[in-house]
């Protein structure tokens, strides 16, 4: 029986940790919930998946209000500055997004707990769309 190098050892050793780190579900914190992604849709030469966060709203009603807004559809209220302004669009309140996500609210108006709350996150070239996203209890 051959005898691994101590070096080839430890080199499989922290592959095997590093696999087991990756293969493991994130930890979730109780004001999170998960949320799987129903969908998929291109924008301005970009995928993003589609998420339905809160509420009962179709996944191709979800897609179809993201892509419009990644699109650049909607009217926009500015009030001043960005963390406060927002794109409404068919009866839904999206804030400007944030680096690669994006979300909307079934509302005219900001609320702090929205019945319906849609998201579309950006898809990375190396690992694809996530299957499953942390979305805030609301």
């Amino acid at each position: 029986m051959r005898r691994l190098s101590p070096f080839r050892t430890v080199g499989i050793l922290a592959c095997v940790a590093a696999c087991s780190v990756a293969v493991t579900p994130p930890a979730v914190a109780s004001d999170l919930h998960l949320s799987s992604r129903c969908g998929t849709f291109h924008a301005k030469g970009a995928e993003y998946g589609v998420y339905i966060a809160d509420g009962h709203v179709t996944c191709g009603a979800a897609t179809g209000i993201l892509k419009a807004i990644d699109s650049g559809k909607g009217k926009i209220v500015n009030n001043g500055d960005s963390a406060d302004s927002y794109v409404l669009y068919g009866g839904w309140l999206c804030p400007f997004g944030n680096m690669g996500e994006q979300t909307c609210e079934h509302s005219k108006r900001p609320v702090n707990n929205p019945s319906q709350d849609i998201a579309s996150l950006s898809c990375s070239i190396e690992r694809g769309c996530p299957v499953r996203a942390a979305f805030p209890n609301e």
